[in-house]
C-alpha cells in the first residue's frame, strides 16, 4: 500500500485511528499548541486555528464522529459546570466569559480530528508523522510494545475475522472476541494486525507464507484419521465456537445498549442545550414586554396631561366668546342721532 493510500485510511478506518490515538506527542511536533490555562484542554476556535480550518468545518467533523470523539473525552459544558470550571482555570478566559455552554477538547480529541480532516494541510502532516513513527521503529521496539505474538495465536485472529465476516460482522467485534480469549488488549491486537497487513497484504498472506495454515490443516486431517477418539476432538471445536458464539451474542447486545444509551445522552444533550436558550429567549422577550409597559404608562400619562391642557385651553377660548358677545350686544342696543351734522349715542 503507497504512503499516500495509507493516509487516507486513517480518514477511513476507525480502527487504524484507535491504534494511533495515544501517539498525542506529535501534535507539538507538527505545529505548537495552544491551550487553555489548565495546560490540557482547547476550545473548538483553538482547534480550528491549529488545523486552519474553520471553525464549522470542525464543528461538522465532531458531529460526524461524535462517538469516537466522545470515548476520547470532549465534553460540552453548560451553565453550571462551564462556571465550575473557568473557576479552575485560575484567571479568566474572555473566550468562556461570553458564551452559556462550550466545548472542550483534549489533546486525544485534536489528534483524532487530525485523522479526520481530509482537506486540512497540518492534518495531513499528522498523519504523516503518525507513519514515520511507526516506520522508526526498530524491531525489539515493536515486540516490546505489542510482545511476543505465536503463529497459533495469529491463526486465531485471522479464523476469527473471517469467521465474523463470513456472518456479515465486523474486525472489530472479532477481534474484541480474540482479546478476551488471548487476555490482549484489543489496541495491542489491532497494532499487530495492522503490522502484519501493511508488510503482508494480510494475515492469511502471512501465514500461507509460514506454511502456518497448509501444516495445520495437514496435521489436523491426520489426527482426525487416525485417531480414535474422533468424536473427543471433534467436540472441543464445537464447544470452543459455542462458547464463542454465546459471548459474541453478549457483546453485540451490550454494543447496541452501549450506542443507543450514548445516542441518549447526545440527545438529552442537545436538548438541554436548547431549553437553556429557550430560556435565554423568553427572559430576553421578558424583558422587551416590561421596557413596553413602562413606554405605555408613560404615553398614557402624557395623554392624560396633554388633554387636561386641552380642557382648560377649551375653557378659556369659550369664556373669551362670551366676553365678546355680550359687548356686541350692547354696542348694538346703542342708539345713534344725527345732530348739527355730528352722530352722537342717545
Amino acid at each position: 500500500m503507497s504512503e499516500a493510500m495509507q493516509l487516507e485510511k486513517f480518514v477511513d478506518d476507525q480502527t487504524l485511528r484507535n491504534e494511533y490515538i495515544e501517539k498525542t506527542e506529535i501534535l507539538n511536533k507538527v505545529k505548537a499548541l495552544s491551550l487553555l490555562p489548565d495546560g490540557e484542554n482547547m476550545t473548538i476556535r483553538q482547534a480550528a486555528e491549529y488545523y486552519e480550518v474553520s471553525i464549522e468545518t470542525i464543528r461538522k467533523t465532531i458531529q460526524r464522529n461524535r462517538q469516537e470523539l466522545s470515548e476520547d473525552g470532549i465534553k460540552t459544558l453548560y451553565s453550571k459546570d462551564l462556571k465550575e470550571y473557568k473557576l479552575t482555570l485560575g484567571h479568566s478566559v474572555p473566550e468562556l466569559d461570553r458564551v452559556p455552554t462550550a466545548m472542550i477538547l483534549n489533546r486525544r480529541c485534536l489528534l483524532r480530528l487530525g485523522m479526520l480532516l481530509r482537506d486540512s494541510e497540518v492534518a495531513q502532516t499528522v498523519r504523516e508523522y503518525l507513519l514515520k513513527v511507526e516506520d522508526t521503529l526498530t524491531d525489539s521496539q515493536k515486540v516490546e510494545i505489542l510482545g511476543g505474538w505465536s503463529d497459533e495465536e495469529l491463526l486465531l485472529v485471522e479464523e476469527m475475522i473471517q469467521k465474523e465476516k463470513a456472518k456479515g460482522s465486523t474486525k472489530k467485534v472479532a477481534i474484541e472476541a480474540v482479546s478476551k480469549i488471548l487476555k490482549r488488549k484489543e489496541n495491542n491486537i489491532n497494532q499487530k494486525y495492522y503490522q502484519i497487513t501493511k508488510k503482508h497484504g494480510s494475515v492469511h498472506n502471512y501465514l500461507v507464507e509460514k506454511n502456518v495454515i497448509h501444516l495445520g490443516r495437514i496435521e489436523n486431517a491426520e489426527q482426525v484419521e487416525n485417531s480414535p477418539e474422533t468424536d473427543i476432538v471433534l467436540d472441543v471445536p464445537q464447544t470452543l465456537a459455542g462458547q464463542l458464539e454465546s459471548i459474541l451474542g453478549d457483546m453485540r447486545s451490550s454494543i447496541g445498549h452501549i450506542s443507543q444509551i450514548n445516542e441518549l445522552k447526545l440527545e438529552i444533550a442537545e436538548l438541554k442545550n436548547q431549553l437553556k436558550l429557550k430560556d435565554v429567549i423568553i427572559e430576553g422577550k421578558d424583558a422587551q414586554v416590561n421596557n413596553k409597559s413602562k413606554v405605555n404608562s408613560k404615553l398614557k400619562k402624557e395623554k392624560s396631561e396633554l388633554e387636561h391642557k386641552l380642557n382648560f385651553i377649551t375653557q378659556i377660548i369659550n369664556s373669551s366668546k362670551v366676553v365678546d358677545k355680550s359687548q356686541t350686544e350692547s354696542a348694538e342696543s346703542k342708539k345713534y342721532l344725527l345732530k348739527n351734522g355730528v352722530v352722537e349715542t342717545k
